[in-house]
């Protein structure tokens, strides 16, 4: 596993293109995952891609939204996946570990991340990591 790096992601190949398309997949079928929405969240400052590679394969990725409020700067973690060949070996929680660090570097106060409840050990890891159930009214609106 020392050779599986998380790194940031600042640049991408067709190769890193592809492999990130199809990690996608595996968390959403649906996954509208393009190289233009990928190269907007790389060049975005307050949008961070991080990856975990293995060669030139990204095995798991995780992505970091600071939003700054006029009360607060809050961190949004989106897209969590790790490829399934890769499960079981800790890279989710080194992921989120290397998230809750670089979160408090860029001021966040607070993260926020959602869940599906089907994801069993996804959701073991965030509770585990000390995030907490939050009950609120989720809202979702779809712009076309």
């Amino acid at each position: 596993m020392d050779d599986l790096k998380i790194v940031e992601l600042v640049s991408f190949s067709e190769d890193i293109i592809s492999s990130f398309s199809s990690l996608m997949k595996e968390l959403n079928s649906n996954s509208m995952a393009t190289k233009e929405r990928l190269r907007r969240v790389i060049e975005h400052p307050s949008i961070h891609q991080y990856v975990v590679k293995d060669s030139q394969e990204i095995v798991a990725c995780a992505t970091l939204c600071v939003s700054y409020t006029p009360e607060k700067v809050i961190g949004f973690v989106e897209a969590v996946v790790v490829k399934e060949s890769y499960r079981g070996r800790h890279l989710g929680r080194r992921l989120m570990e290397r998230i809750i660090s670089n979160s408090k570097d860029f001021g966040v106060q607070e993260i926020h991340l959602t869940s599906n409840p089907r994801r069993v050990a996804a959701n073991g890891l965030y509770l585990s990591l000390g995030f907490e159930k939050y009950n609120t009214n989720c809202y979702h609106l779809k712009i076309e």
